[in-house]
């Protein structure tokens, strides 16, 4: 009799034991559950407010950046700065820095850029473009007292003029599109949801600055515009890859019917 109570009890033991281990695997499972849907949730929040980021952005780009490539692009143009920057279409952008900009351009080419920089006709091209683009540029007028007549004249300092768009205009422009670019690289906001609207324009405009990034990078260990030299190559091998892929599709000479 001692035993079969023995067995009885070693049976409800068991399955205790068993009915103990079910719980334990249901309560695992139930817990896997909801923490993937807890992170599945979070995903989805994280990838709402990333792309929530991307669309202010947008906003940002356009009124920071987008407003002044045109006044940029029409002074390179009128200056002739444009002319030779394209010389070098054919050479890639990678590094943006005085190295490559040497590779990129002959010196005659660089002394050229400088010259055109530094002349009076660059400065009267930067009030031409400032009238035409309604730039608020702080131009301080000077006196001069003119040494045969005795006569004070108020004069522009051409260079003034042209130091003063580079600091607010090329200037802020570098550093808003460093501001734009960092927050796409370190994952705060999703690119591919507005790469689409503004990836021409920003290649654009980094290419046209190439010149200004390349310049200001003397030394690897002091590189600046990281950021925006890191998205413009993604942006840019990602245009050069669906472009490869669209003249395969239709080839060259052939349009689409």
């Amino acid at each position: 009799m001692e035993g079969y109570i023995v067995s009885i009890i070693n049976c409800v033991i068991n399955i205790v034991i068993a009915g103990c281990n079910i719980a334990l695997v249901i309560g695992v499972w139930v817990a896997k559950k909801s923490y993937d849907e807890s992170c599945k949730a979070n995903t989805r929040n994280m990838d709402l407010a990333k792309i929530n980021k991307a669309i202010e952005l947008a906003e940002y780009y356009k009124d920071n950046i987008l407003n002044y490539y045109l006044p940029i692009d029409n002074l390179f143009e009128i200056s002739g700065i444009k002319k030779i920057l394209l010389q070098s279409d054919n050479k890639p952008m990678n590094s943006f820095d005085e190295i490559e900009l040497k590779q990129r351009f002959s010196s005659e080419q660089i002394e050229a850029i400088n010259k055109i920089i530094d002349s009076d006709a660059f400065g009267d091209a930067v009030a031409q473009v400032a009238v035409f683009s309604n730039l608020k540029l702080n131009i301080v007028k000077k006196k001069e007292v003119d040494k045969e007549s005795g006569e004070a004249k108020t004069y522009v300092s051409k260079k003034q003029i042209a130091d003063e768009f580079y600091d607010k205009v090329i200037c802020k422009t570098l550093n808003n599109l460093e501001y734009f670019a960092m927050f796409f690289i370190q994952g705060v906001a999703e690119e591919d949801s507005i790469y689409q609207s503004i990836h021409q324009t920003y290649i654009d405009i980094v290419e046209l600055l190439y010149y200004q990034i390349a310049d200001n990078n003397k030394k690897p260990s002091d590189k600046y515009f990281t950021k925006t030299i890191e998205l413009y190559k993604i942006w840019k091998r990602k245009h050069d890859e669906m472009e490869h892929k669209q003249n395969i599709e239709v080839p060259i000479g052939k349009s689409l019917k």
